[in-house]
């Protein structure tokens, strides 16, 4: 099954799904005041109650048109494109709060890192270890499944 016929069967705007969704999922969890919201396909903006606000490019995450995108590559695409949002949102929390979040346990005053994964169709975001997460924001299960498995996690640095 190629890139396309997993993301697009039936959902010329999945990726408007997809980002809609993940702001959603970060407004459950931001502390109280924030606000994620969708821009019509360019970005994610976070609204602080200081009046700031910071903005991440997602962009589309649809497959390229010329159909040569493999699976792997899109699921990697949206996962590094989502663990940049959640570490742009955590910026702007962490400026406008004057302290890291989500905070790790310790003496050290140290903010979780932001991670995103893809694991049979279905985004998983969160913050610090993904196992002991110090916040996981719901999973992101897409309208179609993948067959395939990711086993690695991305983080806006890109490492796995």
């Amino acid at each position: 099954m190629s890139s396309r016929d997993w993301f697009l069967r039936d959902q010329p705007s999945a990726h408007a799904w997809l980002w809609n969704l993940l702001a959603s999922r970060l407004n459950e969890v931001l502390p109280a005041s924030f606000l994620v919201r969708y821009d019509a396909g360019v970005s994610l903006s976070t609204a602080a109650p200081d009046g700031y606000g910071s903005s991440a490019y997602v962009g589309d995450c649809e497959p390229e048109p010329d159909g040569t995108e493999t699976l792997e590559a899109l699921l990697r695409r949206i996962e590094l494109r989502a663990a940049t949002v959640l570490s742009n949102v955590q910026d702007l929390v962490g400026e406008t709060t004057r302290g890291p979040w989500p905070r790790m346990p310790g003496p050290k005053s140290v903010e979780a890192r932001a991670c995103a994964r893809v694991d049979s169709g279905v985004l998983h975001c969160w913050y610090g270890d993904e196992h002991a997460p110090m916040v996981r924001l719901r999973p992101m299960p897409r309208p179609l499944t993948d067959s395939g498995r990711r086993s690695g996690a991305a983080t806006p640095d890109g490492e796995i």
